[in-house]
């Protein structure tokens, strides 16, 4: 399992999704115990900018960011529907990513939703969570943080 600091440098790098990619099976092929940062930082394949955002990451934002309990998901606790499907280079969860693999319904929208489309989403939300399906939705305001807050 790639560890949180990793994954944070990598993001805030911005990389395409092939060097990132690129970057995901290196740093696991290499497994080194050198810090994540440091490692990427000496990827010959990192442009002037790339490296210019990893290195403006203050080292406290690494350990918040540890913390936070957001991590990676690793590819063997995917469900079979989510497996079959084309995703992108890396998959956020935070709490019991195992509800997955349970009936789930998608919740998305705006982020400058109406009072009635955060109220409907709500709705939604609940009665499904209510029912014993899981909701999933993105990390934005409007109508995915509506969905969250009433699941």
């Amino acid at each position: 399992m790639l560890n949180p600091e990793f994954w944070q440098a990598l993001l805030a790098a911005e990389l395409a999704p092939a060097k990132a990619r690129k970057a995901i099976d290196d740093f696991r092929a290499f497994a080194t115990s050198e810090h994540p940062r440091a490692w990427l930082l000496r990827q010959p394949y990192l442009a002037p900018a790339e490296r210019k955002r990893i290195e403006d990451i203050a080292e406290d934002a690494l350990a918040r960011g540890a913390k936070t309990g957001i991590r990676a998901v690793e590819t063997n606790e995917f469900s079979e529907p989510l497996a079959a499907t084309e995703m992108p280079f890396a998959l956020f969860a935070r709490g019991d990513f195992a509800v997955s693999h349970r009936p789930c319904i998608a919740v998305v929208g705006t982020r400058g939703a109406s009072s009635y489309g955060k109220a409907v989403a709500s709705k939604f939300a609940e009665s499904f969570a209510k029912a014993g399906v899981t909701v999933v939705s993105g990390g934005a305001l409007g109508i995915d943080a509506a969905a969250h807050k009433a699941a």
